[in-house]
Protein backbone atom coordinates (compact mmCIF):
# COMPACT_ATOMS: atom_id res chain seq x y z
CA UNK A 1 0.00 0.00 0.00
CA UNK A 2 1.19 3.47 -0.92
CA UNK A 3 2.89 5.60 2.40
CA UNK A 4 0.08 8.29 1.84
CA UNK A 5 -2.72 6.08 1.27
CA UNK A 6 -3.77 5.84 5.40
CA UNK A 7 -5.22 9.14 6.76
CA UNK A 8 -3.19 10.68 9.36
CA UNK A 9 -4.34 10.62 12.96
CA UNK A 10 -4.42 14.03 13.65
CA UNK A 11 -7.01 13.89 16.66
CA UNK A 12 -5.01 11.35 18.25
CA UNK A 13 -3.97 12.15 21.98
CA UNK A 14 -0.82 10.81 21.14
CA UNK A 15 -0.25 13.88 19.36
CA UNK A 16 -1.18 16.48 21.44
CA UNK A 17 0.79 15.19 24.46
CA UNK A 18 2.49 17.81 26.30
CA UNK A 19 5.63 18.81 26.67
CA UNK A 20 7.52 16.74 29.48
CA UNK A 21 10.94 17.54 31.15
CA UNK A 22 11.60 13.94 31.30
CA UNK A 23 10.73 10.14 30.34
CA UNK A 24 11.47 6.97 31.38
CA UNK A 25 12.29 4.35 28.53
CA UNK A 26 9.50 2.08 29.33
CA UNK A 27 7.90 5.85 28.62
CA UNK A 28 9.25 5.93 25.25
CA UNK A 29 9.15 2.04 23.93
CA UNK A 30 4.93 2.37 25.18
CA UNK A 31 4.39 5.34 22.90
CA UNK A 32 6.79 3.74 20.43
CA UNK A 33 4.36 0.47 19.99
CA UNK A 34 1.24 3.16 20.09
CA UNK A 35 2.78 5.39 17.27
CA UNK A 36 3.71 2.28 14.88
CA UNK A 37 0.70 1.13 14.71
CA UNK A 38 -0.62 3.75 12.38
CA UNK A 39 3.02 4.55 10.79
CA UNK A 40 4.25 0.63 10.37
CA UNK A 41 1.61 0.07 7.81
CA UNK A 42 2.57 2.62 5.72
CA UNK A 43 5.77 1.27 5.07
CA UNK A 44 5.19 -2.59 5.01
CA UNK A 45 6.83 -2.95 8.33
CA UNK A 46 6.37 -4.91 11.10
CA UNK A 47 4.80 -2.84 14.08
CA UNK A 48 6.82 -4.34 17.14
CA UNK A 49 10.06 -4.12 15.53
CA UNK A 50 9.34 -0.12 14.36
CA UNK A 51 8.81 0.72 17.63
CA UNK A 52 11.83 -1.06 19.21
CA UNK A 53 13.88 0.19 16.56
CA UNK A 54 12.63 3.58 17.35
CA UNK A 55 13.30 3.50 20.84
CA UNK A 56 16.88 2.58 20.33
CA UNK A 57 17.30 6.09 18.03
CA UNK A 58 15.95 8.17 21.17
CA UNK A 59 18.26 6.06 23.23
CA UNK A 60 21.36 7.39 21.02
CA UNK A 61 20.11 10.57 20.77
CA UNK A 62 19.11 11.78 23.87
CA UNK A 63 22.03 10.19 25.34
CA UNK A 64 20.40 7.92 27.75
CA UNK A 65 18.43 10.37 29.31
CA UNK A 66 14.91 10.36 27.21
CA UNK A 67 14.61 14.07 27.70
CA UNK A 68 11.78 15.82 25.05
CA UNK A 69 13.78 19.35 25.91
CA UNK A 70 16.66 18.78 24.01
CA UNK A 71 17.78 21.10 21.26
CA UNK A 72 21.27 21.00 19.38
CA UNK A 73 23.40 23.60 19.71
CA UNK A 74 24.92 23.68 16.15
CA UNK A 75 21.50 22.68 14.14
CA UNK A 76 17.87 22.67 14.47
CA UNK A 77 17.99 19.13 15.55
CA UNK A 78 15.71 19.08 18.97
CA UNK A 79 13.23 16.45 20.89
CA UNK A 80 13.47 12.83 21.97
CA UNK A 81 14.72 12.12 18.18
CA UNK A 82 16.83 15.15 17.49
CA UNK A 83 14.71 15.86 14.16
CA UNK A 84 16.23 18.44 11.93
CA UNK A 85 13.70 21.15 11.02
CA UNK A 86 14.09 20.72 6.96
CA UNK A 87 13.32 16.73 7.81
CA UNK A 88 9.88 17.82 10.46
CA UNK A 89 8.82 19.65 6.92
CA UNK A 90 9.40 17.05 5.00
CA UNK A 91 7.53 14.55 6.94
CA UNK A 92 4.57 16.92 7.85
CA UNK A 93 3.86 16.85 3.78
CA UNK A 94 4.01 12.67 3.71
CA UNK A 95 1.56 13.20 6.65
CA UNK A 96 -0.68 15.75 5.61
CA UNK A 97 -0.41 17.92 9.07
CA UNK A 98 -1.77 21.29 8.04
CA UNK A 99 1.27 22.81 8.82
CA UNK A 100 2.94 21.22 6.28
CA UNK A 101 4.50 23.42 2.92
CA UNK A 102 2.52 23.39 0.07
CA UNK A 103 4.95 21.22 -2.11
CA UNK A 104 8.04 19.25 -1.68
CA UNK A 105 10.69 18.16 -3.72
CA UNK A 106 10.65 14.76 -2.69
CA UNK A 107 14.14 13.37 -3.36
CA UNK A 108 15.94 16.40 -2.64
CA UNK A 109 18.56 16.23 0.42
CA UNK A 110 17.45 18.33 3.39
CA UNK A 111 19.70 21.06 2.62
CA UNK A 112 18.41 21.64 -0.57
CA UNK A 113 15.20 21.05 0.43
CA UNK A 114 15.93 23.83 3.52
CA UNK A 115 16.35 25.97 0.75
CA UNK A 116 13.08 26.01 -0.73
CA UNK A 117 11.03 25.44 2.15
CA UNK A 118 12.80 27.50 4.93
CA UNK A 119 11.70 26.70 9.07
CA UNK A 120 9.47 28.60 10.43
CA UNK A 121 9.81 27.64 13.75
CA UNK A 122 7.80 29.89 16.66
CA UNK A 123 9.99 28.71 20.17
CA UNK A 124 6.99 29.25 21.92
CA UNK A 125 4.98 26.95 19.90
CA UNK A 126 7.40 24.27 18.47
CA UNK A 127 5.49 21.01 18.53
CA UNK A 128 8.61 19.28 18.30
CA UNK A 129 9.77 18.95 22.21
CA UNK A 130 6.25 17.38 22.50
CA UNK A 131 7.04 13.50 22.87
CA UNK A 132 4.30 12.14 20.80
CA UNK A 133 4.74 15.24 18.14
CA UNK A 134 8.74 14.74 17.89
CA UNK A 135 8.17 10.23 17.91
CA UNK A 136 5.71 10.44 15.18
CA UNK A 137 7.72 12.60 12.94
CA UNK A 138 11.17 10.73 14.01
CA UNK A 139 9.54 7.17 13.29
CA UNK A 140 8.25 8.16 10.34
CA UNK A 141 11.48 9.07 8.68
CA UNK A 142 12.98 5.87 10.73
CA UNK A 143 10.28 4.13 9.05
CA UNK A 144 11.26 5.48 5.65
CA UNK A 145 14.88 5.15 6.08
CA UNK A 146 14.17 1.13 6.92
CA UNK A 147 12.24 0.50 3.65
CA UNK A 148 14.39 2.59 1.55
CA UNK A 149 17.31 -0.20 2.08
CA UNK A 150 15.56 -2.87 2.27
CA UNK A 151 14.77 -3.47 6.56
CA UNK A 152 18.49 -3.43 6.80
CA UNK A 153 18.82 -1.47 10.05
CA UNK A 154 22.26 -0.87 10.26
CA UNK A 155 22.13 1.09 7.07
CA UNK A 156 18.27 2.87 8.07
CA UNK A 157 20.33 3.91 11.64
CA UNK A 158 23.27 5.55 9.44
CA UNK A 159 20.84 7.20 6.59
CA UNK A 160 18.72 8.45 9.72
CA UNK A 161 22.12 10.00 11.67
CA UNK A 162 23.49 11.04 8.05
CA UNK A 163 20.67 12.00 5.63
CA UNK A 164 18.57 10.03 3.30
CA UNK A 165 20.73 8.87 0.66
CA UNK A 166 23.29 8.26 2.82
CA UNK A 167 22.63 4.21 3.00
CA UNK A 168 26.76 3.71 3.09
CA UNK A 169 26.93 2.05 6.33
CA UNK A 170 30.18 -0.08 6.87
CA UNK A 171 32.32 1.36 9.86
CA UNK A 172 29.31 3.63 10.94
CA UNK A 173 29.32 4.22 14.65
CA UNK A 174 26.28 5.71 14.78
CA UNK A 175 24.26 2.32 13.65
CA UNK A 176 26.76 0.31 15.09
CA UNK A 177 25.32 2.03 18.75
CA UNK A 178 22.02 2.06 17.78
CA UNK A 179 22.10 -1.83 17.04
CA UNK A 180 24.02 -2.67 20.67
CA UNK A 181 21.65 0.11 22.75
CA UNK A 182 18.51 -1.98 20.93
CA UNK A 183 20.19 -5.36 21.91
CA UNK A 184 20.70 -4.01 25.93
CA UNK A 185 16.82 -3.21 26.18
CA UNK A 186 14.86 -5.46 28.31
CA UNK A 187 12.15 -4.67 25.76
CA UNK A 188 10.30 -7.63 27.05
CA UNK A 189 9.90 -6.58 30.52
CA UNK A 190 8.74 -3.35 29.03
CA UNK A 191 5.80 -5.46 27.50
CA UNK A 192 4.96 -6.92 30.43
CA UNK A 193 3.83 -3.59 31.93
CA UNK A 194 1.88 -2.43 29.73
CA UNK A 195 0.86 -5.83 27.96
CA UNK A 196 -2.68 -4.48 26.84
CA UNK A 197 -0.61 -1.89 24.66
CA UNK A 198 1.84 -4.79 23.56
CA UNK A 199 -0.84 -7.12 23.03
CA UNK A 200 -2.93 -4.73 20.47
CA UNK A 201 0.23 -4.27 18.62
CA UNK A 202 1.47 -7.56 17.77
CA UNK A 203 -2.25 -8.23 16.68
CA UNK A 204 -1.34 -6.13 13.93
CA UNK A 205 2.17 -6.29 13.86
CA UNK A 206 2.78 -7.92 10.36
CA UNK A 207 2.27 -6.10 6.85
CA UNK A 208 3.17 -7.07 3.73
CA UNK A 209 3.60 -4.66 0.70
CA UNK A 210 1.20 -3.90 -1.39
Amino acid sequence: MHPDAHAPLIDSPLIDSPPQETMTEQDVYKLALQLAQDIAPRYGLDVVKLARFTTAVVNVETGRTYNPSLKNKTSSARGLMQVLSCTQRWMEEKLSLPFAPQSVALGSSCKQYAKKNPPQVSPDKDRMYEPGYNMRIGMMYAAYQLKRYGQDERKAAHAYNQGSFNGSSAGSAYASTVLSRKSGIDFAAHERSFQDVYAEASRTRHYEFR
